[in-house]
């Protein structure tokens, strides 16, 4: 009996990870702008997690690391939400930072190529709340009143 039990919880889990499909890898630009493979300078790939996010990769076409976060689903979009680090070309950290639904909030650590420190930005999370509020239906002048 104690057998079916795990049978049954392991397959329960199991479906419950394969509703949350890792998307297919997204072509993007130098901008990072979604484009064709013909046209692109990296790809993105989405990794979904158990928690129902998905842990975001871009690579050069050349497979260097640039980017790496975890972003959220939120209708057909994918938002970044999450920590992310950015890379420069040589491998070095070029930023680090939170994402809130699609925005940056917060201390932004900031790096030279060489890895040196630069002066941290800060990104208000007011700015995050303000989109929040719109994404749950209130209007922007309602939302800006918050």
């Amino acid at each position: 009996m104690n057998n079916l039990i795990h049978t049954l919880l392991f397959s329960l889990m199991a479906l419950a990870i394969h509703a949350q499909q890792s998307p297919e890898p997204q072509y993007l630009s130098s901008l990072f702008q979604p484009t064709t493979q013909e046209n692109a300078a990296y790809i993105r790939t989405l990794e979904a997690s158990a928690d129902g996010t998905f842990k975001a990769t871009v690579r050069s076409l050349g497979g260097d690391l640039r980017m790496e976060g975890h972003m959220t689903k939120v209708s057909d979009l994918y938002l970044e939400h999450g920590m992310f680090t950015f890379y420069y070309d040589n491998g070095q950290v070029e930023s680090q930072g939170y994402y809130e639904m699609g925005i940056k909030v917060g201390s932004w650590k900031r790096f030279t190529a060489q890895g040196s420190e630069r002066p941290e930005r800060y990104y208000r999370p007011e700015s995050a709340d303000f989109l929040r509020s719109i994404m749950a239906g209130n209007s922007p002048e309602s939302a800006s009143a918050n």
